[in-house]
């Protein structure tokens, strides 16, 4: 808890609301709903982008890949 409130505070967040919001119920639902949304899609490790809810590219990869999925999305509609 100490790293990430110092990393918050790093980045310019208050690091008491930053610590406070970590414990808001809305806060941890939304996590826990990403945490489940992750592991119905099978995600094992981040980098992870999904787009459109369907199109998973996993790790890391070149810009332009994220552009040709970006186009293939939108052509997809």
């Amino acid at each position: 808890m100490d790293v990430l409130t110092s990393i918050a505070a790093s980045v310019g967040l208050d690091p008491d609301d930053f610590h406070a919001a970590l414990n808001t119920p809305d806060f941890i639902e939304a996590v826990d709903d990403d945490i489940a949304q992750a592991a119905a899609y099978g995600l094992q490790g981040v980098p992870a982008l999904i787009f459109a809810e369907k199109y998973l590219v996993p790790g890391a990869v070149p810009y332009e890949t994220l552009v040709q999925v970006v186009e293939e999305v939108k052509q997809k509609g």
